[in-house]
């Protein structure tokens, strides 16, 4: 009984904590004390005929501090608001839709504008006090807006709140904290001026202001959101300060003027897209602090910036991932970095690039690296390279070395690298079908150790003509030979040294492969390529004085 007692007593001063609502009406304003709160919460007027209010600063010796939600919304004939220096609060949609409200005077104690709150007003200039903290969603959209200025207020910006069409001056004062998103789109002036106490600018803030060309960001700004300035087709330069932490994803897509970079050394990463489209910078440095470049198979972050011609990568990056500048045609001078140690499918492929440097930490380039880099003049390839993907030089003529510490080439890796005109193939690597095909080589030395010799790392991906091997000598490790030889070359001379060997290669002399001097032992021969016509023009057995005449046959 006493615990039941002792509880109805705790519910009792509970509720006593808790003052009904008390509701009342002062001249044409309605007005609502709740916890001690006094707010203007409407009209006791029709929406319709309403033209003028003045809020009091106290009601029933109650000071007023808030105009409610939707207080006056769409009181389309409201042409004049008094507010009295006493509110902190013009909650959201307080003054939505009031058309004719072309002028307000925000009182120097507010505190917070919520979202929508004077949203399509007629508003054509506004003065935020040095009080506000927070502009809430859309508070000012009003496509009558010319002027902005806010009184060196720490406020944050909130979304869409300032996305008007018809400004002709913004001044942010020397405190704003962040500019949210969209905050600014559509931004109509030629320049923007931020202050230095901006932290953070949202996603889209300034998305699609075609006539914003030139920026100043804050010195101390740290993030800058996904599509900040995509769009800004006449941005001409943009200068990342080292404060900078977080560059968003497309964040400056689509900016085709923008001819001038310069990234701040504080970034860890730049994300796709974020430069995509820019098709008027030149050069790019990548800063020290970047570790991570995104890119993927159809998009990256420096994609179609067609008009790239230099890059230089800065002492972090590890992987050049795919696909990077496959899309910068007149990309022609790269300088890497000893601290990168893989360059990915598809990196550099079709570029302009003239001279390649690859330092000794690269181990991996992956499929189609350096595909169609036709104007490479000089290359360099360290023996640390292990791995080249398919088809990752093809095409690169001035490649003339492969590196001694390769252990897998790609199908079609060295397709078409007529630099390349003497190839040892080596024991324990994996040769891909056709990596050294489409182009005339001189002479091929296999490897002692090497008990597999596969003809198709000759094949081209389709028949073509004016392809010849000049001398391929087996050692006597080779056991067999395989492969498929019909892509209309000749050899000069094919030498066998094994006693024992098995052919399992596809002559099709009918398309024209010749090899004119075979070199090999009496039992390899009889074994393999005494009963094969049209190939073999010349036969000389290592091991025997016997005149060999090979077979021929008219089809």
């Amino acid at each position: 009984m006493k615990k039941f007692l002792l509880g109805i007593f705790a519910l009792a001063i509970g509720c006593s904590t808790f003052a009904a609502d008390v509701r009342g009406e002062a001249g044409n304003l309605k007005w609502l004390l709740r916890n001690g709160e006094m707010s203007i919460v409407g009209t006791t007027e029709s929406k319709e005929y309403l033209t003028s209010i003045t809020v009091p600063a106290t009601i029933e010796g109650k000071t007023v501090t808030k105009i409610f939600k939707g207080a006056f919304t769409a009181c389309k004939n409201l042409v004049e608001v008094n507010l009295p220096d006493t509110i902190t609060i013009i909650d959201q949609e307080a003054f939505d839709g009031c058309s004719s409200l072309t002028e307000i005077k925000l009182p120097k104690s507010l505190v917070t504008i919520g979202n929508k709150a004077f949203y399509d007003c007629s508003l054509t200039e506004i003065v935020i006090p040095s009080s506000v903290k927070a502009i809430g969603s859309a508070a000012f959209k009003c496509k009558t807006l010319l002027e902005i200025t806010i009184q060196d207020a720490p406020v944050e910006i909130g979304k869409n709140a300032f996305n008007c069409l018809s400004l002709i001056s913004v001044d942010l004062g020397k405190k704003t904290v962040s500019i949210g998103e969209s905050a600014f789109q559509n931004y109509p002036l030629e320049s923007f001026e931020m202050p230095d106490s901006v932290k953070s600018i949202g996603k889209f803030a300034f998305k699609d202001s075609r006539k914003l060309r030139t920026i100043r960001l804050s010195n101390w700004l740290e993030t800058i959101g996904d599509s900040a300035f995509s769009g800004c087709k006449n941005l001409e330069s943009i200068e990342i300060p080292d404060s900078v932490k977080v560059l968003g994803k497309q964040a400056f897509v689509n900016c085709g003027n923008l001819k001038t970079v310069k990234l701040g050394n504080s970034l860890k990463s730049i994300q796709m897209a974020t430069f995509k489209g820019c098709s008027s910078i030149k050069e790019i440095t990548i800063p020290d602090s970047v570790t991570v470049l995104e890119s993927s198979t159809y998009d990256s972050c420096f994609a179609e910036c067609e008009n790239l011609e230099s890059v230089k990568f800065g002492k972090s990056v590890k992987a050049i991932p795919e696909n990077l500048f496959s899309s910068c045609p007149k990309l022609k001078t790269i300088e890497l970095s000893d601290s990168i140690k893989s360059i990915g499918n598809g990196a550099f492929a079709n570029t302009a690039i003239e001279t390649l440097i690859i330092p000794e930490s690269v181990t991996s380039i992956g499929n189609y690296a350096f595909s169609g880099c036709k104007q490479l003049q000089n290359v360099k390839l360290p023996d640390s390279i292990k791995k080249v993907g398919v088809s990752a030089f093809a095409y690169c003529k001035s490649i003339t070395e492969i590196p001694a510490g390769i252990e897998e080439i790609g199908e079609y890796a060295f397709n078409g690298c007529t630099g390349l005109v003497n190839i040892t193939i080596k024991k324990g690597v994996k040769y891909g079908k056709g990596c050294f095909g489409r182009h005339d080589i001189k002479k091929i030395i296999v490897e002692d150790g090497v008990e597999v010799f596969d003809f198709d790392i000759f094949t081209a991906p389709y028949p073509i003509s004016n392809l010849s091997i000049g001398e391929v000598i087996l050692p006597e490790s080779v056991k067999e030979i395989r492969g498929y030889l019909a892509d209309r070359f000749p050899f000069e001379s094919l030498t066998i040294n094994s006693s024992e060997l098995v052919s399992n290669v596809e002559f099709h002399s009918a398309l024209g492969c010749r090899i004119h001097n075979l070199y090999c032992k009496k039992a390899v021969y009889d074994a393999n390529f005494s009963q094969i016509p049209n190939v073999f023009v010349n036969v000389k057995l290592l091991d025997s004085d016997e005149v060999v005449v090979p077979p021929t046959k008219v089809y």
